[in-house]
């Protein structure tokens, strides 16, 4: 299936900073939230003028004990030891004990403006332009561009004047302001970037590694990325050596050791020499919404329910939720008449479905989210 770049640049926005939407699903509409470690689910009654319920949001330990009481009104995973909140228009960054460590002054006028803190910086909005705060609140890195991303790997990607380009933890430009808008963070020592409308990877001095083509690419996963264009799917190693030319419908990245394909409506896996793996058999998530192995499981859905198999394609919980989300610190999130809990990986329910709203675990924290009152 052909994806255009532009749709590829929104599913990307989504991965990488915790944009929501909604999606309808049996019949009532989930929020979904990918995050690093997977889904969130938050359901709501499907009437289509209905307004969104009003929530307030907290954390729970792994016990499911309410450790900081619901009284935000947004709030994210747990990053470096301190999660990003909102109230009002407002954020700011609380400590895993609820206490504000940065005061909710940082005016947000999209989602974008506050990200989650990274290798000990975060990126937030001042005034008219973007910066850098540390884990005090102190700004390390002047608001001096137009956007900026979290650190990963000891780069951020920035943009400034309609380019981007990549500084150090020092607000240097070490990688100038050169490349177009549809380019990426480092991931395993190189990011992709946009050359003139075709997508190039470079290394940490800037240097263009693999040259530029056509199509988009997805950044690399386990030394493996994919790349499609005029309806053709296929992965490269770090030399921009094409290693498995796919012969399905879509291909995903690489998530300790298996790729997920789509056969039709069918989904399946491979592994990193191209042989299919676990054969295109099953329903599920498409492909903004999971699907991908995490700690050695993978969440699958057989009729109307949901499960999880294993690497070898055998079913080890069975199916019998509504909806399910990913495993994170070995939990993982389920869905139960519109009331989300936790399991174990074993299937055993550890945390009761008590809560309108839940997200991955991240450090022993969890975002838990209830009506308001």
């Amino acid at each position: 299936m052909e994806v255009s770049l532009a749709q590829y640049m929104e599913d990307m926005e989504m991965k990488y900073r915790d944009s929501r939407y909604w999606r309808k699903v049996w019949g009532i509409e989930i929020m979904i939230v990918i995050l690093a470690a997977g889904i969130t689910f938050y359901a709501k009654p499907a009437v289509q003028d209905e307004p969104l319920p009003k929530m307030k949001y907290g954390f729970i330990d792994r016990t499911g004990q309410v450790v900081i009481s619901p009284q935000f009104d947004e709030a994210w995973e747990f990053h470096d030891g301190l999660a990003r909140v909102r109230s009002g228009n407002k954020a700011g960054y609380v400590n895993k004990s609820g206490q504000l460590v940065v005061p909710i002054q940082y005016e947000i006028k999209d989602m974008f403006d506050v990200a989650s803190f990274s290798e000990g910086l975060a990126p937030v909005r001042i005034g008219a332009k973007k910066g850098y705060i540390d884990k005090n609140g102190k700004v390390v890195i002047s608001p001096q561009f137009d956007d900026a991303w979290a650190f990963r790997e000891g780069y951020a990607h920035v943009q400034s004047g309609g380019k981007c380009g990549f500084i150090d933890k020092t607000g240097k430009v070490v990688i100038p302001y050169q490349f177009g808008f549809s380019s990426f963070s480092f991931s395993e020592g190189l990011a992709r970037v946009d050359v003139n409308g075709k997508g190039a990877f470079i290394d940490t001095t800037g240097k263009i590694v693999i040259p530029p083509q056509e199509g988009y690419q997805r950044e690399f996963h386990e030394g493996l990325a994919v790349c499609t264009y005029q309806g053709k799917t296929w992965y490269i190693d770090k030399t921009g050596k094409s290693v498995i030319n796919v012969q399905f419908d879509e291909a995903e990245d690489f998530h300790e050791g298996l790729a997920r394909i789509r056969v039709g409506e069918k989904y399946g896996y491979i592994d990193k020499t191209g042989k299919t793996a676990i054969s295109p058999q099953f329903a599920g998530l498409d492909g903004f919404n999971g699907g991908n192995f995490s700690e050695g499981l993978v969440h699958v859905k057989i009729g109307e329910k949901w499960g999880y198999i294993d690497k070898g394609g055998k079913i080890i919980i069975k199916p019998q939720f509504d909806m399910v989300a990913p495993f994170s610190e070995g939990l993982a999130g389920f869905m139960m008449a519109k009331k989300i809990g936790y399991i174990d990986k074993t299937g055993k329910i550890v945390i009761k479905a008590n809560f309108s709203y839940a997200d991955p675990f991240s450090e022993g924290m969890a975002v838990m989210g209830v009506p308001a009152k």
